[in-house]
């Protein structure tokens, strides 16, 4: 549970929530207000609408979901620092974070939360994030001790971790249906930049079709990508 002694009761913490699902929107804003009684709330649904908010305002923590729409993955992290440096950033996903966290956190996030939380969970990383600690689960603590003790570093075993941050940014946009163009103009990037790394993506994970990088993200991932009719 929420320590007082860490965060101020009565302070008016402006906080943004940046999720595309209502009632996750909802149930969070809630949840703050139970320990933060006095926190200053704002709900947004785009990421595009997000970086035009924070130009404009002052916001103390982003609470801010992966998949949002014209979000950009780990990219998002150093659009937000460009614009707001001071700001914290604590992910809020329902991607495996054994996965995600560390890639995230890199970049230059303060922390990572399932989705799957419980509250005490919730409490504990928005009270450690606002007060300036990182916020990393115990499960994805246990899991980096065990690699490191084991002698295996990163783990490869999940072939998508044989890509890098761009690379599984591109590889979910193409299981998601996105074509070459499209991903062109939502990475903002060389149409020959997404063609090569589309090539090496398909090396790295040892496929050939689309069908078959669907399939390792229904496998490994959320599963969220519906196999082609």
């Amino acid at each position: 549970m929420l320590n007082q002694n860490d965060v101020s009761m009565d302070k008016n913490y402006p906080i943004l929530l940046v999720d595309d699902h209502i009632v996750i929107q909802f149930a969070i804003a809630r949840m703050i207000e139970d320990f933060l009684p006095k926190a200053r709330i704002t709900s947004i649904e785009d990421f595009s609408e997000t970086i035009n908010l924070l130009r404009k305002e002052h916001f103390e923590l982003i609470i801010l979901d992966i998949d949002i729409p014209n979000g950009i993955g780990t990219e998002m992290i150093g659009i937000i620092r460009s614009i707001a440096p001071d700001i914290r950033i604590l992910m809020f996903s329902a991607y495996n974070e054994k996965r995600y966290a560390m890639r995230f956190i890199r970049a230059g996030a303060n922390g990572y939360l399932h989705k799957h939380s419980s509250r005490e969970e919730i409490e504990e990383a928005i009270t450690e994030v606002i007060n300036g600690d990182t916020y990393i689960s115990r499960s994805v603590t246990k899991h980096m001790l065990h690699r490191s003790s084991s002698g295996m570093g990163l783990s490869f075993e999940n072939p998508l971790n044989t890509l890098s941050n761009r690379e599984l940014e591109i590889a979910r946009l193409i299981a998601k249906g996105n074509g070459n163009l499209e991903i062109v103009n939502i990475l903002n990037l060389k149409k020959s930049t997404v063609s090569t790394h589309k090539m090496r993506i398909f090396k790295k994970l040892n496929i050939s079709n689309i069908t078959e990088l669907i399939e390792i993200f229904n496998y490994y991932d959320k599963p969220v990508f519906a196999m082609p009719i």
